[in-house]
């Protein structure tokens, strides 16, 4: 289930993962792993710095530090993060 381009990126990773709630993302059967792979076929300019620090926060924590970070730096410490809550 696709959502639309102008979707959220917290939004498109839930309705991608087939969740009907942003929060049912948390309860997948390996979570990060999933992210991690929907993560890494997104163009990182697609969303905004905000959207990508907003996912950050909610999918792997605090993002303190990384405001000043441009969207493909902070898809990869987002795909860093997950992948690092896999092991």
């Amino acid at each position: 289930m696709a959502l639309k381009e102008d979707t959220s990126l917290i939004g498109y990773l839930a309705g991608n993962l087939g969740c009907r709630y942003l929060s049912d993302i948390k309860y997948l059967d390996a979570p990060a792993f999933s992210v991690y792979r929907l993560v890494t076929d997104i163009p990182a300019d697609r969303y905004s710095t905000s959207q990508w620090l907003d996912a950050i926060d909610y999918l792997a924590g605090p993002c303190a530090g990384l405001e000043s970070l441009a969207a493909g730096e902070l898809k990869a410490r987002l795909m860093d993060r997950l992948y690092q809550m896999q092991m």
